[in-house]
């Protein structure tokens, strides 16, 4: 009898390739900000923002896009960005 661990499906997060680079990080170093103006204009805080860049690796919809609104940058030009950190 097969065994029911082998029948349930592994995290998403697990079938998931690793990203190349953090979006915060590529984001902050297009804009050439410091992590303090970084979390200043985005307004988190610095803590957030650190962690963000540390860790964050998976985004939501809701996040890109607000990302690309408040960095200012073109469409066109984030989508590359975007692109880079997949």
């Amino acid at each position: 009898m097969q065994s029911l661990r082998t029948g349930i499906i592994p995290s998403y997060r697990h079938l998931a390739p690793y990203p190349k680079d953090n979006l915060y990080r590529r984001l902050r170093m297009t804009l050439h900000l410091t992590q303090r103006r970084a979390a200043t204009v985005f307004g988190i805080s610095l803590g957030q923002w650190c962690y963000r860049e540390r860790s964050k690796r998976l985004y939501s919809l809701q996040e890109i896009v607000t990302l690309q609104e408040v960095s200012g940058i073109s469409l066109s030009d984030f989508m590359k960005i975007v692109k880079e950190c997949a």
